[in-house]
């Protein structure tokens, strides 16, 4: 799946409310799964950054794709 697709594929999971008819189960599912989607994609609000000089770094940072379920110990030697 390309970005576009994934950025047509979230409005459209945007669409799926229970004032549209769906049920609370499926509105839930729907917005359960374009969250998935905008974090595997980081289609997320940009980073702001009070200070300038970092603002470079911040931006150019990657997304962590791990899963949140999972954890990871670092140890510093």
């Amino acid at each position: 799946m390309t970005r576009e697709q994934a950025i047509e594929r979230i409005s459209k999971l945007g669409a799926v409310t229970v004032a549209r008819g769906a049920t609370e189960h499926e509105a839930a599912a729907a917005r359960d799964r374009a969250a998935r989607l905008v974090e595997r994609f980081g289609l997320g609000a940009p980073v702001r950054v009070s200070r300038p000089a970092v603002a470079g770094y911040a931006s150019a940072a990657r997304t962590d794709r791990r899963s949140s379920r999972s954890l990871r110990f670092v140890a510093f030697g």
